[in-house]
């Protein structure tokens, strides 16, 4: 049977990026030969199952409880890690028919042994971000006018650690305890992620059977993982502190000890991230919660023709080795950003630049993922497209 039609699921973001990436994906899936529409969750809720048509949303993006919905193939692209997506795991996966008729994936290929290993979900396949931002030629690289830049938010570190004991508090006096071992001992310098990490330990100190445990690690460690973020971003952009750079979003940016030469402006919609990375030279990744897979970012910087600068991902190192304009900072050595910027602004970085967007026009940009999408529906309900592959844009 041939794929007649993805159906896109309309749902808000920060920054719209989410917007943006369905018209990148609805343009990649025409490209393919297969039908695409852009809807909201109340508009495909009333449709019909049709056995040659599959939605896809972002997280849980869906009507989750609307009647027949287990009837209808559907993509969920888990771009936060999937104890974020607990509704699923604790209520619509017992559903009938749910696993069957759901397709999992996710950008980080330790999410997908986590949602296997430790949700009960098998199958979950690792499908990375992809490049939506307008390609931009690096040849103007040199006279750009901003030197570094970084996007992104940050939040209270005190205030997310309340939060986090607060939500410990209200299961027991030994769940603050493990609460406060993590935040002392944890750092993403360690080889094992803090999922898995947290997961062992509940497991070792109490004494509860898999549904419960489980139930457990998804109501604490979203607000553990929101603290631990926040505080290694302070200490990442404090690393530097002796390098001038523009920070773009919203946040609590007296935390971080910035150079005086530093400027922080307000936030920008996707549109506007991708408009100001024609305008840079490095962007600056933080993303330690992706050791084996992807963000955005890295890949539209590229095709912006920025140079980037990222925390270390076993992904981004497979995919874009020496000369590809991906800088890798390594775990505990954040002191040495400030000499990295440097060498890379004082040397032509042109050519390297041109080689990574080589790399992600071939293989990472959204009518790239889109193609990957059509595979994995092919395989996994037997859905075949009609036209041959689109390689790049």
């Amino acid at each position: 049977m041939a794929l007649k039609k993805v159906r896109l699921l309309a749902g808000g973001s920060q920054y719209g990026i989410f917007d943006h990436w369905q018209r990148a994906l609805k343009s990649g899936f025409e490209a393919n030969g297969v039908e695409a529409d852009v809807l909201s969750i109340f508009q495909e809720a009333v449709l019909p199952p049709d056995d040659d048509v599959v939605s896809l949303g972002f997280n849980l993006i869906r009507h989750w409880e609307a009647p027949l919905v287990e009837q209808k193939r559907h993509v969920v692209w888990g771009v936060d890690n999937p104890a974020y997506c607990y509704p699923f795991f604790q209520e619509h996966l017992k559903k009938p028919n749910v696993e069957q008729s759901t397709l999992l994936g996710f950008v980080d290929r330790t999410r997908c042994r986590l949602a296997d290993e430790v949700l009960g979900f098998s199958g979950a396949r690792f499908l990375p971000h992809g490049a939506s931002a307008p390609f931009c030629s690096a040849e103007d690289w040199g006279a750009r006018p901003l030197d570094t830049v970084f996007f992104g938010s940050l939040g209270s570190l005190e205030e997310s650690e309340q939060k986090l004991l607060k939500a410990a508090a209200s299961l027991s006096s030994s769940a603050v305890g493990l609460m406060q071992a993590m935040i002392r001992d944890f750092t993403f310098e360690s080889s094992v992620p803090s999922d898995f990490i947290f997961w062992e330990i509940l497991k070792k100190n109490l004494s509860a059977p898999v549904e419960p445990l489980r139930r457990i690690f998804m109501f604490l460690f979203v607000p553990l993982d929101r603290y631990l973020r926040i505080r290694h971003r302070i200490r990442f952009l404090s690393a530097l502190k002796d390098t001038p750079i523009h920070i773009f979003g919203n946040g609590e940016w007296d935390q971080v000890e910035l150079h005086g030469d530093s400027a922080v402006h307000e936030p920008l919609d996707h549109v506007q991230v991708c408009e100001t990375m024609q305008r840079s030279k490095i962007v600056i990744n933080n993303g330690p919660v992706f050791p084996e897979g992807s963000h955005e970012r890295v890949f539209d910087a590229l095709h912006s023709g920025c140079a980037v600068l990222s925390t270390p991902s076993l992904y981004f190192t497979e995919e874009f080795g020496d000369g590809s304009g991906v800088f890798i900072c390594p775990a505990g050595e954040e002191a040495g950003m400030s000499a990295q910027i440097a060498d890379c602004l004082g040397v032509d970085r042109r050519e390297e630049i041109r080689a990574g967007q080589t790399r992600v026009c071939r293989a990472h940009t959204m009518t790239v993922r889109s193609r990957q999408i059509l595979q994995m529906i092919e395989r996994r309900w037997g859905l075949q497209m009609e036209k041959e592959f689109v390689c790049a844009e």
